[in-house]
């Protein structure tokens, strides 16, 4: 027995007996190559009384080509108007396409109740290639014939499997009982793709009917096999995408769900950390020296406890919705404003620290350093302010200023500060034209004040002929000690600047020291303790300093010193010492 493949299917003796209708001495003779032949499946020869084993010739379309059923032989359906048979021969170098006409010579065969032909010979015959027939529609209504191309649309899947041959799935007919088998043999050259079809899905299916029995005398099984892959396609969504969309969906949901709660669970914390955050931001300005305060521009937003105090607020929330106008004047507003650039946008650098004055509530002045820097309040452009108090700063620095210019047992201004001041107030009184004294004076005996009563003794003395100079030199004066027992003074006098008629520089200087010391003579003896054991008094030493002296305020110093030490050594050679 031949090898057939078992997909391959036979007509039953009924079927061939239909191919068999035709004249039949015209099937003796071979049959012109003509369309109505073509069509119509004659047997050519003696027919009439055909059985299984005689050979036969037949002719008519191939429904599928070579090489695609069957990958090992030609296996092909050739239909006409009044039926179709199975045709098969192993090793054919024939190449059928489907639609070409085909003459088959060989045996009639039985394979498992049906009836096939094993061809001993296969031509293609020679005319145009014809459209493949309309498939037979319509089951179960109608009834499925043997090797003809038919279509079953909106078949329901039912069981699928596979066996040694090839791969099947059971197909239901929606609305009856019947069923048909979707058969892919394993050696199909072009099997559509089945991995995915799942039970219920709906198909579409065009292919080569065949019935099927696997033992004599069983009740045979409607099979159709598929020419390619395009001839079975899933009608709407297949059931593993729908399913895969359910459980994608349902995975979304679960995402999204999921989602929405870590949302809110993550904006409940963020909500509960930001009003932390606020909290203790709002308890470190509580707690803050500093005064602070967030304004637009226009109008204060937020302050603490700090800057009600500083400016005499009843408290930090009545100070919302302040102007700035409130507590800062128009000039320290626009120097505030260039050293800060208060409208400068979010994110800038901040800016340099300023010295200003604020205005409280009851019109008395602060003196204040602030930095501010732009910021975002409640979704909003502002800029924080940050001030402190340093009126009490700046009176320690004028105090400690004081301290490095002044002489702490006299009062008086110390050389440095002699220095710092006289300077100025030369340049002054030149530039006005006035005249100036320059006064050099020296304790007289201080040595011997301590040495015969105490240093306490030599203090007051010192202080004596520091408060008798400061009563001469007045307000517009300057007055300084200028070491142990030496004092110098600026004296802006016209009158005692002016020396006597015909005298010359140095005597003028001279003239006029001696009356400078008789006049602080008189005002030491106001300031000298009562009944005191020892004289104070003090020797003097003068330079005149005109507007137009081009003389220094070193070389000054120095030509009154000078004249104070003439003037005491003439008078000790007056008095033999």
């Amino acid at each position: 027995m031949p090898l057939v493949h078992p997909t391959r299917r036979a007509l039953s003796l009924a079927a061939l007996a239909t191919l068999l209708v035709g004249p039949v001495a015209a099937a003796r003779q071979p049959a012109p190559p003509t369309a109505a032949v073509v069509s119509g499946l004659p047997l050519v020869g003696p027919a009439s009384s055909a059985r299984v084993g005689d050979t036969v010739t037949i002719a008519g379309r191939a429904t599928v080509a070579s090489g695609v059923l069957q990958a090992r032989g030609v296996y092909l359906a050739v239909q006409g108007d009044a039926g179709a048979v199975w045709v098969f021969r192993r090793n054919s170098a024939v190449a059928v396409r489907r639609g070409d006409s085909v003459e088959a010579r060989g045996a009639l065969f039985v394979y498992r109740g049906s009836i096939e032909i094993i061809a001993t010979s296969l031509t293609v015959v020679p005319t145009a290639q014809l459209a493949t027939p309309a498939p037979d529609s319509g089951w179960p209504a109608a009834p499925l014939r043997e090797a003809r191309l038919v279509r079953v649309s909106h078949a329901v899947v039912g069981a699928r499997g596979e066996s040694e041959g090839g791969r099947w799935i059971r197909l239901h007919a929606p609305g009856h009982a019947d069923s048909v088998t979707l058969w892919i043999p394993w050696t199909h050259a072009d099997p559509p793709g089945l991995a995915d079809v799942r039970t219920e899905d709906v198909l579409d299916v065009t292919g080569l009917a065949t019935l099927y029995r696997d033992n004599p005398g069983d009740p045979g099984v409607w099979q159709i096999v598929p020419r390619r892959a395009t001839d079975v396609h899933t009608v709407g969504i297949p059931r593993l995408v729908y399913r895969r969309l359910v459980q994608g969906t349902v995975l979304l949901v679960v995402v999204v769900v999921l989602v929405v709660v870590a949302t809110r669970l993550l904006t409940r914390r963020q909500s509960l950390a930001l009003r932390e955050t606020e909290a203790r931001y709002r308890q470190l300005l509580a707690l803050s020296p500093d005064a602070v305060l967030v304004h637009d521009g226009d109008r204060v937003l937020f302050a603490n406890a700090a800057a009600a105090r500083l400016l005499g607020a009843a408290d930090e929330q009545a100070m919302a919705g302040w102007s700035v106008d409130t507590f800062v004047g128009t000039d320290e507003r626009a120097a505030l404003d260039a050293a800060v650039g208060r409208r400068q946008p979010a994110g800038a650098p901040v800016g340099r620290r300023l010295r200003t004055v604020f205005r409280t509530t009851d019109g008395a002045h602060v003196d204040v350093e602030v930095a501010t820097s732009p910021c975002r309040y409640h979704d909003r452009d502002a800029a924080v302010v940050v001030a402190r108090d340093i009126g009490p700063q700046l009176r320690y620095e004028r105090e400690l200023r004081e301290l490095a210019l002044l002489d702490e047992l006299t009062g008086l201004h110390n050389r440095r500060g002699f220095f710092l001041f006289a300077e100025a107030e030369l340049r002054r009184l030149r530039e006005r034209g006035s005249y100036a004294v320059l006064v050099f004076a020296d304790l007289d005996g201080l040595k011997t004040i301590n040495d015969r009563h105490g240093h306490a003794a030599g203090d007051q003395a010192l202080r004596a002929v520091a408060r008798g100079l400061r009563d001469l030199v007045g307000e517009q004066g300057l007055a300084a000690r200028w070491s142990g027992d030496e004092f110098v003074a600026l004296v802006p006098d016209a009158s005692v600047a002016a020396a006597p008629n015909g005298a010359t520089d140095a005597s003028g200087d001279t003239l006029v020291a001696e009356a400078f010391e008789q006049r602080l003579a008189g005002a030491i003896v106001r300031h000298a303790p009562a009944a005191a054991p020892y004289p104070v008094s003090a020797s003097v030493g003068a330079r005149r300093l005109g507007p137009d002296a081009g003389e220094t305020l070193a070389a000054a110093l120095a030509a009154a010193d000078a004249g104070l030490y003439r003037r005491r050594g003439r008078r000790a050679t007056a008095n033999g010492n």
